[in-house]
């Protein structure tokens, strides 16, 4: 019978024949030892000591070390110590003093984002007015695809319009909006280059022609399969047909919100980052 012999007391771990020699593992141990001490020391503090006090600090843990270990751990500290170095050399900014914005200031920046948040609810609301058009004439409308009885009803329902829509008034967004953004600290340049202002007509219309076409088709489905249910008055399969038919509506809505995301001019979002990103220039 052969027996497992185990190592003599002391001896590094084995694996296979191969044997992890214990000066590796202990140079592991110190290596992260010395970036604990380092991390601590050097990069830990908000109101950090001078270098000189740092090493003096992190010495005293290096010498607790072995020995053979030492030059490595005085390796990672001066590492670490020249990192921060090069940091503290590079350039700083200057400081902008703290100050109110005067009414002069304010003037400026109102004369830059009044007149694109307008504009900007002028291109929402033209959009909104448009998809809801095209879904109107070409779409069947909410509860058209439907069987009504005593007591119960079967619908497929048709497809949704969750986009994000203007205000109800550009003046609105002029007295809200723009105010909650607005820098009270000076005055500033703001980038609206990234606020679109317009539309491809053709693309929105082609993807409400092409999903209500389909969602037609599905109508047609919808009633091959629910009319044979309600004449035998089987109520629970009917519903249980209902259920998974509305699932046939999901694809649809998915190809119809990518087009209308990504044609949809947003421009409250892009406004709100243009004010938050706004170069402050007095």
């Amino acid at each position: 019978m052969s027996t497992v012999s185990s190592p003599p007391p002391g001896a590094a771990p084995t694996r296979k024949g191969f044997r992890f020699p214990r000066m590796t593992m202990e140079r592991v141990a110190v290596v992260l030892f010395a970036s604990a001490v380092v991390t601590h020391f050097v990069v830990g503090d908000t109101q950090q000591p001078s270098a000189a006090e740092q090493r003096a600090m992190a010495e005293q843990y290096i010498a607790k070390l072995d020995p053979a270990l030492q030059p490595m751990a005085r390796a990672k500290l001066n590492e670490s110590l020249a990192k921060q170095a090069a940091e503290a050399a590079k350039p700083k900014p200057a400081p902008v003093a703290d100050r109110e914005a005067t009414p002069a200031d304010l003037a400026y920046n109102r004369a830059q984002w009044e007149p694109i948040l307008r504009k900007g609810h002028a291109a929402q609301k033209a959009f909104d007015t448009y998809v809801d058009a095209e879904l109107a004439a070409k779409c069947p409308k909410v509860h058209e695809i439907a069987r009504y009885g005593s007591g119960w009803s079967y619908e497929l329902p048709t497809l949704g319009n969750s986009w994000v829509r203007a205000s109800n008034s550009a003046d609105l967004d002029v007295d809200v909006l723009g105010p909650s953004y607005e820098p009270k600290d000076g005055r500033y340049n703001f980038d609206f280059s990234k606020m679109r202002l317009t539309f491809d007509k053709a693309k929105v219309s082609a993807v409400i022609a092409s999903q209500c076409a389909e969602l037609k088709r599905l109508g047609a489905n919808f009633y091959a399969g629910i009319d044979p249910l309600i004449a035998k008055k089987d109520f629970d399969a009917a519903y249980k047909f209902e259920r998974g038919a509305r699932l046939w509506i999901d694809p649809l809505n998915k190809k119809l919100d990518a087009v209308i995301t990504e044609q949809s001019p947003a421009t409250a979002a892009a406004f709100t980052l243009a004010m938050m990103n706004g170069k402050r220039i007095k």
